[in-house]
């Protein structure tokens, strides 16, 4: 919470130091095409992340995301393993000044995934008699809602390109489904100790996010 207090103290000092890209004509945030290259280096789930603003008026705006996830690092780690799917995350911002003044902002995040993991897992078979891994295929469907605290910095020789650093917090509701196995297969075991997979119910999980997105005014 301090690092959130801190973050959010900083980001006017910062913002306030450039000039704005086009100011005299310009009343809310413009049109972008923006990148998160932090989803690229996530080991939960690497994903490739495309956002755009879209003004609706002077100090709202929505950010349209959606992502491309190929790859868990935690998930996916041996030969045959796959972890595939995509994600949605629509925010609704408000800046707190009209976009002339700050470009800082309070967004309301909703989101919404569907992975698709084939992975082994580790199971007895036939009562107990002998253990096996199997490689079975499990679908993950999760949503959730964030508040999110962000600022947009803008450079280059004509202010055309920005970096926008975000934090925010929220919940996350995740359902497992697993997929067909045999019908004497038991799994035993997580491999890992953040690893939730044999919890097939529906859960929450608090949900913290950090990073930044970088772009290019349209």
């Amino acid at each position: 919470m301090r690092f959130a207090l801190l973050f959010w103290a900083v980001l006017p000092l910062y913002l306030h130091a450039q000039s704005n890209p086009d100011s005299s004509d310009r009343r809310h945030m413009p049109y972008s095409l923006k990148i998160a290259p932090t989803g690229l280096i996530n080991i939960v789930q690497q994903s490739l992340t495309l956002q755009s603003d879209i003004p609706l008026g002077r100090r709202w705006g929505l950010d349209a995301g959606a992502a491309f996830v190929f790859h868990s690092s935690i998930f996916s780690q041996y030969t045959g393993e796959t972890f595939l799917g995509y994600k949605l995350r629509p925010i609704f911002k408000y800046y707190l000044r009209p976009y002339v003044l700050d470009r800082r902002y309070v967004g309301i995040v909703l989101k919404f995934s569907d992975i698709y993991n084939r992975r082994y897992y580790r199971t007895t078979r036939q009562g107990g008699q002998y253990e096996e891994w199997l490689l079975l295929r499990r679908r993950q469907i999760s949503g959730g809602v964030s508040v999110q605290f962000g600022g947009i910095h803008f450079w280059g020789k004509n202010k055309r390109w920005l970096i926008e650093p975000f934090l925010g917090f929220g919940v996350r509701w995740i359902q497992n489904y697993p997929g067909a196995a045999p019908p004497d297969a038991v799994r035993v075991r997580q491999r890992g100790f953040f690893d939730f997979t044999l919890n097939e119910d529906y859960y929450a999980t608090p949900d913290m996010m950090f990073g930044l997105h970088i772009g290019r005014l349209l």
